[in-house]
C-alpha cells in the first residue's frame, strides 16, 4: 500500500494505524489511517559516474533520467533506472559496480535524485552453498542465479538472484549470507531456502441453469521438485462432462523458454431430452 502512494508522488506517506472490525456474518473490515502528505515532483535526476567511466555507455539511463524531471515522483521510475544499471552489470562491461540512490528534498514538494555509481573491490565467487531444498532440485535454484561459481561477485547481481528465487513462488523465505572465501578476494555465498506447500485441491458443488454441478480441481506449482506447474480439473452436470489437464515447464530444456502442454475434453449427452 505504501508503494502505491510512492508511485503516485507521495514521498512522505505514512500509514499510522490499522484496525480490523469483525462482524457476525464471518466478514471483516480493514481500516487504515494514512497521512499521504504532499505530492512531490522530481526537480532533477542525474547520474554520477567514476571519472574513468565512459558516459556514452550510460546514454539509455540518462534518457530515462531526463524523462523523470518535472514529473511526479514514482518509485517505479527509480526501480526502472536500477534495472538498467543491473543490465549493464549483466553485460559484463562493468563487473564490479554498485549503485546508491540519493534523494534530497530541495523544497516542500520537490526532490533532487542522484544515482551514484561506485566501483567496489574486485571479488570472485569461490563457492555457492544451498540448503533447505528438501524437495526442489538444486538445478532449479542454480538456474535462477545471475552469478555462478568462478564469476566476478557483484552485489547488484546477487540481489537480482535472490529476487529471482523469491519470484518462483515456491519458497516461504530465501535468505543469503556472504562470507570471506579461503583465498584473497573470494566470497562464499550461503543461500538458505524454506519450501512451502505448493499444491492445492478444491471441490465444489452447485445448482444452476444446467442443473446440478459437481467439480474438482488439483494444482501443483513444483511438481517433482522441478518447478513444473501442473493443473487438472473436472466438472460434471447431468448432461455434460468437461475436463482439462495442463503442464507448464518454465525453463524447458534449459532454454529459458516455457513449454505449455494442455489437453481439454468436453462431452455433451442430451439423448434423453433432445435426441442427441
Amino acid at each position: 500500500m505504501r508503494n502505491l502512494y510512492l508511485d503516485n508522488g507521495y514521498y512522505d506517506v505514512q500509514i499510522t494505524s490499522q484496525t480490523v472490525d469483525f462482524f457476525n456474518d464471518n466478514t471483516f473490515k480493514l481500516s487504515y489511517k494514512i497521512d499521504a502528505g504532499l505530492q512531490y515532483t522530481v526537480n532533477s535526476a542525474t547520474l554520477e559516474l567514476p571519472v574513468n567511466y565512459e558516459a556514452k555507455n550510460f546514454e539509455k539511463i540518462n534518457k530515462i533520467l531526463k524523462k523523470m524531471e518535472n514529473e511526479k515522483y514514482s518509485f517505479q521510475s527509480i526501480s526502472k533506472v536500477v534495472n538498467e544499471i543491473d543490465k549493464i552489470s549483466l553485460s559484463r562491461q562493468y563487473e564490479f559496480i554498485n549503485a546508491e540512490v540519493i534523494e534530497n528534498k530541495i523544497d516542500k514538494d520537490k526532490l533532487d535524485i542522484v544515482f551514484k555509481i561506485k566501483e567496489i573491490e574486485p571479488y570472485y565467487v569461490e563457492r555457492i552453498n544451498i540448503t533447505g531444498n528438501n524437495i526442489t532440485h538444486e538445478n532449479v535454484i542454480r538456474n535462477s542465479l545471475e552469478i555462478d561459481e568462478g564469476d566476478p561477485f557483484n552485489e547488484l547481481l546477487n540481489a537480482k538472484s535472490i529476487n529471482n528465487l523469491r519470484s518462483l513462488n515456491i519458497f516461504a523465505f530465501v535468505k543469503t549470507d556472504i562470507s570471506e572465501g579461503t583465498n584473497i578476494n573470494t566470497k562464499v555465498l550461503d543461500i538458505e531456502v524454506k519450501e512451502k506447500p505448493t499444491g492445492e485441491i478444491s471441490l465444489g458443488a452447485g445448482y444452476g441453469s444446467e442443473g446440478g454441478t459437481i467439480g474438482f480441481a488439483v494444482s501443483e506449482n513444483n511438481f517433482l521438485g522441478k518447478n513444473i506447474k501442473l493443473s487438472t480439473d473436472l466438472r460434471t452436470t447431468e448432461d455434460t462432462i468437461r475436463g482439462s489437464f495442463s503442464v507448464t515447464n518454465p525453463n524447458f530444456n534449459y532454454s529459458n523458454k516455457a513449454l505449455i502442454t494442455s489437453i481439454r475434453n468436453s462431452s455433451i449427452d442430451k439423448l434423453n431430452d433432445s435426441g442427441y
